[in-house]
């Protein structure tokens, strides 16, 4: 009788406990956010064009893919934004099946100055991606 009615409660208390440590004492593999620091450096693959910036300086990059629906929807307005404004737009990809890139790329016209290759999410993490589209 006693062990019906502890069991629940220590099992609770154990998942608890070892959840809470691999919050807390792993604290590097949480994303966190990149707000008030530089944006990385790109040492990931060019896939198309060439990086440039405004003649300020300035650069916006836009995190996307293929399969995101809410990426093909916001297109328009980030080239809006672009020829506005004149900043250049520059695209980090999500895509791992280079066809899919490619076929969208041909099908909506290079959206961005340059594309770089972030299928592995190394930037995307680096900064504290949490979904797409982030820009």
């Amino acid at each position: 009788m006693f062990v019906k009615k502890v069991l629940p409660y220590l099992s609770f208390f154990m998942l608890s406990a070892v959840l809470t440590a691999m919050l807390w004492l792993k604290p590097d593999h949480r994303f966190v956010s990149a707000a008030g620091r530089p944006f990385p450096e790109l040492s990931i693959p060019l896939i198309a064009g060439t990086p440039t910036a405004s003649p300020k300086g300035y650069k916006i990059y836009n995190f996307f893919a293929s399969w995101c629906i809410p990426c093909h929807a916001e297109l328009p307005a980030l080239r809006d934004l672009s020829a506005q404004t004149g900043i250049p737009i520059i695209g980090l990809n999500w895509d791992q099946n280079k066809d899919a890139l490619t076929e969208w790329l041909s099908k909506n016209g290079p959206p961005f100055v340059a594309i770089y290759d972030d299928s592995q999410g190394n930037v995307g993490h680096a900064i504290g991606l949490k979904g797409l589209p982030e820009t």
